[in-house]
């Protein structure tokens, strides 16, 4: 496994995480970057925090405990859409104004419902896929494309883990 230690210069290509976190390390802000270097901050910890920033979006979110109340009338209106769709052909004029609104707010309302739980679940898919690309690191350790290719991974995982985090943090206000 690579440690992050103080990365002034880059790591060499035996160390896949160190050169993919000295990369990402260039996209943050002066603040982030001396609080990830003062805590050698691996992907589990940007993890971690991004967990800790979901849960407290899903203590805190007004829109979140609205549209969890909301999810079941949500469902029940979207697996009976066509069925509605069908009868406003029959007399479109006033009917489909008002079901073409209806069938945009249930579209949002859908999507604002699934999509914390689908970014739930990449988290956790990507933990699990972390766990393989490190045994991969150490069985071919002396590969340098391998390396190569695992230092690209890990970068993609940074960032990933930190645009999830931005938003968490901003629609947890």
């Amino acid at each position: 496994m690579a440690s992050h230690h103080q990365i002034s210069q880059e790591p060499p290509v035996s160390d896949p995480m160190g050169r993919a976190f000295f990369r990402y390390e260039k996209l943050l802000s002066d603040e982030e970057r001396r609080k990830y270097r003062n805590m050698n901050a691996t992907a589990e910890d940007l993890e971690r925090e991004v967990s800790m920033l979901q849960s407290k979006h899903r203590k805190l979110s007004k829109t979140l405990k609205i549209a969890t109340c909301i999810e079941p009338l949500v469902s029940f209106l979207k697996r009976h859409s066509d069925s509605v769709d069908t009868f406003v052909q029959a007399n479109p004029f006033p009917a489909a104004l008002v079901w073409g609104s209806i069938k945009v707010l249930i579209n949002l309302a859908s999507y604002h419902i699934n999509y914390f739980g689908d970014l739930v679940k990449m988290l956790r898919k990507l933990g699990d896929d972390l766990d393989i690309f490190r045994k991969y690191e150490s069985i071919l350790k002396t590969s340098i494309p391998v390396q190569e290719i695992l230092a690209d991974v890990y970068y993609d995982i940074f960032d990933f883990l930190h645009k999830a985090k931005k938003v968490f943090r901003k629609r947890g206000n």
